[in-house]
């Protein structure tokens, strides 16, 4: 058998296969994968799978099974590669030209340098302005949580954070801070 002749009985085969089992299949690869506008790219997929076949079922019972694990299958595969593809544009963003502290150990050090001087400035600071900066940036409270905390009304907390803020930005300008630093 030629080969043109052997794509040819495939593309038939292939096409009989999209009229009886594209609705359920779309529905399968539409429940496995993670992004909507994915579906017809894994549908893509599918077929291209069942073409390089040589393994195609010929009775009409085992082919529902074998076409639903291969639309499992090709699912799987494209959300691997979109979560992979999703992990790298992170990696990517945390580590981007943009961010000099990615390339340059001098910009690290700097980093590192910046927060030893806020935490001896925090160290500086009264205990109570102190504690407020603490549990709102440090324990991550709410303005609800630090009122109950303290026992005071909301409005209070939001004026003492900002007032702690207040302090923390001149204190640490006094040491040699730059205003654009502290953003």
């Amino acid at each position: 058998m030629l080969l043109v002749d052997r794509v040819s009985m495939i593309a038939d085969e292939i096409h009989e296969l999209l009229d009886r089992h594209r609705p359920w299949l779309l529905r399968v690869i539409q429940a496995r994968t993670t992004l909507a506008s994915a579906v017809e790219d894994v549908y893509s997929e599918v077929l291209l799978a069942i073409a390089k076949s040589d393994h195609r079922p010929r009775d009409d019972s085992s082919l529902a099974p074998w076409l639903c694990k291969i639309a499992i299958r090709q699912s799987a595969l494209a959300n691997r590669t979109a979560m992979r593809r999703d992990r790298l544009n992170k990696d990517y963003a945390h580590q981007s030209p943009d961010s000099p502290a990615a390339n340059d150990p001098i910009f690290w050090l700097m980093d590192q340098e910046r927060r030893d001087l806020v935490r001896q400035v925090l160290h500086e600071m009264e205990p109570d302005v102190r504690g407020v900066l603490l549990a709102k940036f440090v324990e991550k409270l709410t303005y609800p949580q630090l009122a109950q905390r303290l026992g005071v009304a909301e409005h209070v907390v939001q004026y003492r954070v900002a007032q702690a803020k207040k302090r923390l930005r001149q204190m640490l300008t006094q040491r040699g801070i730059d205003q654009e630093d502290l953003s």
